[in-house]
């Protein structure tokens, strides 16, 4: 993901998912993952402070949503993410672009975030799968080159980490012999 996401140990044309994950989850910011049939049940849990930044986000747990729940301080306490069973291989794409689109560059370069939600082996896959074609850039013939910051995820724990290399290098690199 970083340095466009290509490996500095292989050909400068393929891509490694190395950069978009991480193992250290001290600091990470919890994703936690919500169906919407389980939105009431949070919500009638949830602090008043955020219940009124769920209501005030219009979030209800659908399949899709984000709402970014701030503490006392103003600082990201978690991150709420609607989905639905099970998690498709595009789903955590799209919330890797919404985190680059509220957050900018330096929080996203100092930041690391986690799933909060247990979830099987193909959930996860899918998950990792996906937090990782969106890092894909090809950006090797470009000027502004590595100019991308991804989001960094704490590695699902039941992710199968070679099959999900596989997968997303293998389809990385039909995109990049497309770009050339």
């Amino acid at each position: 993901c970083h340095n466009g996401g290509m490996s500095k140990t292989s050909h400068p044309y393929i891509y490694s998912i190395d950069s978009c994950f991480s193992e250290d989850s001290a600091k990470a910011i919890p994703i936690r993952l919500i169906h919407a049939q389980d939105f009431e049940d949070l919500h009638g849990r949830a602090s008043s402070s955020f219940s009124r930044q769920m209501e005030q986000g219009g979030f209800q747990g659908k399949d899709k949503q984000v709402c970014i729940l701030r503490n006392e301080e103003g600082a990201v306490a978690e991150i709420l993410f609607g989905v639905c069973l099970p998690v498709g291989l595009y789903t955590f794409s799209f919330i890797h672009e919404k985190l680059k689109s509220e957050f900018g560059s330096d929080f996203l370069k100092s930041t690391i975030f986690k799933i909060d939600t247990d979830v099987g082996k193909e959930d996860s896959d899918n998950i990792a799968s996906g937090w990782a074609l969106a890092g894909y850039r090809f950006d090797q013939l470009k000027k502004d080159k590595g100019k991308h910051v991804p989001a960094i995820l704490v590695w699902p724990k039941n992710a199968d980490r070679k099959r999900v290399a596989a997968l997303v290098e293998g389809l990385c690199l039909i995109k990049t012999l497309i770009n050339i």
